[in-house]
């Protein structure tokens, strides 16, 4: 009887030491991380839509605007828009985003080569919208027009696609 005691007591006590070293290993291990807060997220693309357009590649640039504007304007017809390339843009940063309920405001401060005939850069900002989709994933929503000569304030005029 006490050979079967021993047996049963090592066999609790085996698996009390299993269970306790699972426990263990399970409280050590490392969370997984947080998600990136959504403005993070959305500043990182704004920085690489912006990229793009630094490089003059519509075609990346074309999958960042959201589902509705690639609806009205289909990719080749988009690929044709000159006036995205017409300026070499030589730095940006993005310089304030605002998030409410899906929709954000940003604003990109640049610094871009002014057309052949107007010697020298000019420096601006540019407000853009960026959407939130069900895919939950940031776009663009439409393409804003910067014309690069000042209106009748002094500042520069924008004009929608």
């Amino acid at each position: 009887m006490r050979g079967m005691q021993n047996s049963r007591f090592s066999r609790v006590a085996a698996f009390s030491a299993a269970l306790a070293l699972t426990l263990a290993a399970c409280a050590t291990r490392t969370p997984a991380p947080a998600a990136p807060p959504a403005a993070d997220v959305l500043t990182g693309r704004v920085r690489t839509f912006w990229e793009n357009r630094q490089r003059k590649d519509l075609g990346a640039m074309y999958a960042f605007y959201s589902a509705g504007y690639r609806s009205r304007h289909p990719r080749e017809e988009f690929l044709k828009k000159s006036r995205l390339t017409r300026f070499d843009i030589l730095e940006f940063r993005v310089a304030d985003v605002s998030i409410t309920e899906g929709r954000a405001d940003v604003t990109i401060a640049y610094r871009a080569q002014s057309p052949p005939k107007i010697p020298g850069a000019f420096e601006s900002t540019v407000k853009e919208t960026w959407i939130l989709d069900p895919d939950h994933q940031w776009y663009r929503e439409r393409e804003t027009i910067l014309l690069p000569f000042p209106g009748a304030t002094g500042a520069l005029q924008e004009a929608e696609d």
